[in-house]
């Protein structure tokens, strides 16, 4: 964003130019966080109740797409398969309930099966 405000102050008037930050204003509580196993691709993967998905993954190699820790949000999306089979995603994802982002998710059980979308 600061290189768009950048551009934009080459061509309009600096009171032209108005942008805005999101961000979440009050973070959820993970002091009752559990540690839980995620089966990828065959593999599994502990989940401590102080880590992402997102990071436990990365850690291991696997090619998560996290292009949303610094541009559009959910791109790092994995299918959910609950609790053994595989599953697509959805034209509909957060409706259908299949998708998670494992950025931000947590299992509410002991085992969670994903799958690249």
């Amino acid at each position: 964003m600061d290189k768009v405000v950048a551009v934009a102050r080459e061509h309009v008037a600096p009171d032209a130019i108005h942008l805005e930050n999101f961000h979440a204003s009050e973070q959820p509580d993970s002091s009752e966080n559990t540690a839980f196993a995620v089966e990828l691709d065959g593999s599994t993967y502990q989940i401590p109740a102080d880590k992402s998905i997102v990071e436990v993954l990365q850690d291991n190699g696997c090619d998560i797409d996290t292009s949303c820790q610094s541009a559009g949000p959910a791109s790092c999306r994995t299918s959910k398969a609950h609790p053994n089979t595989a599953t697509t995603c959805s034209p509909k994802p957060k409706e259908s309930g299949q998708v998670l982002a494992v950025c931000v998710s947590r299992a509410k059980g002991p085992r969670l099966v994903l799958d690249y979308c």
